[in-house]
């Protein structure tokens, strides 16, 4: 970053709940004190497996519920990987004034050294964005534009991959006296939250099956935690495989939907926030398309999981979620869709 303002840094990584031992280096004239401890710690309110026990809890959901269970527990896990820290000037139109980048090591909390001059900052931190690929740190010159975005949502109709793993925003108004010696402590929690389409295939024969999530945040702002939805893009879900048990599940990790219902005239579509598109390959090769309209939001650090049974016909019918479905019997697709499984 070239207008980062250049300044001799001694920073010293340590994980856990280990004592700093204080150091200094040559610093600028303007820092009125040598160093300060900055802790940081990741939480993760959703509980996987009381979620996985109290949505697949029926005897036929067993062995899809255990195919999940990991994978999940990969994404609401408290394990900070990249980690970010960003100090705005409160005196000067809150332009950056220091930008850290540690590595967390996998770990949950993880104390710094790092040096403050004697003003008010608008701390910004950020976690695990730097591995996730479909996302973008930017703007980060001031703390009013500072974001995470979609990296292929910018424009209208992108299609994203999902996300891999929790991504862990915090900001705060911080002013540390040079005459107090204090520990900065910062908590971080989940930015973005999971959806899960499990699917019934009981007695139908398909060719394939693929499902897309639309109508999620494109980018969330760091500095007053806030989404914005232009361009919301379509994401390709990850798909889990119980074929033996007749069970396939379909999860998307992103950001979240509005907190408010999307406007429609269409009956299937009223109160919706977010819907899920599911296409399915019959063996006469002709496609049937079904369009959820989920009628409740999806949080961030939420894990939702929705119960559909497919039909001979190869529509989605949801169990136990209040939505709205349409229904293409014969959908011919105007592009090319791409399977990751």
């Amino acid at each position: 970053m070239e207008s980062l303002k250049k300044k001799a840094i001694y920073i010293c990584c340590l994980l856990g709940s280990a004592i700093a031992q204080t150091s200094c280096n040559t610093i600028d004239d303007d820092l009125s004190d040598c160093v300060k401890d900055y802790r940081v710690t990741l939480h993760v309110n959703t509980q996987v497996d009381d979620v996985l026990a109290r949505r697949l809890r029926d005897a036929d959901d067993q062995a899809i519920r255990e195919v999940l269970r990991a994978p999940l527990h990969t994404i609401f896990s408290e394990q900070g990987h990249d980690l970010n820290i960003a100090f705005y000037n409160n005196n000067q139109e809150a332009n950056i004034e220091y930008l850290y980048q540690q590595d967390m090591q996998g770990a949950r909390q993880a104390t710094y050294n790092l040096f403050f001059a004697n003003i008010p900052y608008r701390n910004i931190a950020v976690a695990n964005v730097e591995q996730e690929p479909t996302i973008d740190y930017a703007d980060t010159e001031n703390s009013t534009t500072t974001i995470i975005t979609n990296r292929n949502a910018i424009t209208a109709n992108g299609t994203i991959a999902t996300q891999q793993s929790a991504l862990f925003t915090a900001r705060k108004n911080v002013f540390i006296p040079s005459d107090v010696d204090s520990t900065l402590c910062v908590d971080l929690y989940m930015a973005n939250g999971a959806a899960v389409l499990v699917v019934d295939t009981t007695g139908v024969k398909i060719r394939d099956m693929h499902v897309d999530m639309n109508g999620t945040a494109s980018t969330f702002n760091l500095n007053d935690s806030t989404y914005s939805f232009n361009g919301s893009p379509t994401v390709n879900t990850r798909r889990f495989d119980a074929q033996q048990y007749n069970k396939l599940a379909f999860m998307g990790l992103t950001l979240p939907s509005p907190m408010q219902p999307t406007r429609a005239d269409e009956d299937t579509q009223s109160g919706s926030y977010w819907t899920l598109t599911v296409y399915v390959d019959k063996p006469d090769g002709t496609t049937t398309r079904s369009i959820i309209y989920v009628r409740q939001p999806l949080h961030a650090d939420e894990l939702l999981i929705i119960k559909a049974i497919l039909t001979p016909d190869g529509v989605i019918e949801t169990v136990d979620v209040d939505a709205g479905i349409s229904i293409d019997l014969d959908w011919s697709p105007g592009g090319e869709w791409n399977t990751d499984f």
